[in-house]
Order: structure tokens, then sequence, then C-alpha cells
């Protein structure tokens, strides 16, 4: 499976949005304020925030499906190799995703 380039250079891009999560949310960790504004879904106010701790959940998320796709795509490359392209596209959007979503928090709450 990693022969080929499509997966190489998309198991690279979700490696590299997950390790910038990582450094991102360790080094501004202790320039966070005690809350910050995590859960969007809810009404506006309070119910948003959550403590800086969980911040940790978005990378750690984000590589679990990571590993889940990239493993379930090694699998099923042989039999259905579309699927597994479309596991390891998902971990790039997910993961990009988690990045966009994190870096908007810091640039709402750091100076």
């Amino acid at each position: 499976m990693f022969k080929e380039r499509y997966f190489v250079v998309t198991t690279l891009i979700s490696a590299i949005f997950i390790q910038l999560m990582l450094w991102g949310v360790f080094l501004n960790y202790r320039v966070l304020p005690p809350e910050v504004p995590l859960y969007y879904f809810r009404p506006w106010g309070e119910a948003r925030l959550a403590p800086t701790q969980q911040l940790w959940l978005i990378p750690v998320w984000s590589g679990a499906i990571f590993v889940f796709n990239t493993f379930l795509a090694w699998f099923l490359y042989k039999k259905e190799k579309f699927l597994a392209q479309l596991l390891v596209f998902t971990s790039i959007v997910v993961s990009g995703l988690g990045f966009v979503f994190l870096f908007r928090i810091f640039s709402l709450v750091t100076p």
C-alpha cells in the first residue's frame, strides 16, 4: 500500500497536521486561560467553555482516527483499493479540520 505515492503523501500530511496540533497545544498551554471555548454546538455563554486540559482531546482523537483508518486501509487495500484511498483521505480531512479548529481557538484566546 505504501509503495503508491498517494498513500505516502496522504499519510504524511495527516501525520504533519497531528504533530502540529500536539506541538501547538504543548507550546501554548501555559499562556491559555483556565477555560477555552471548545463546544461551539452549545448555546452562547459558559456552556461553550471547557477546561484547557480538554484541548488535548482534539489531537488525540485525530491521531486515533488516523491510526484506525490507516490500519483498516492497509487490510482492505488488496480487495478494495478505492475504499482504502477513501479511508486515508478521511484521515486528512479529520486531522485538517482539527488543526483549523484548534488554531481558531488559539487565535481567540491568546494575545
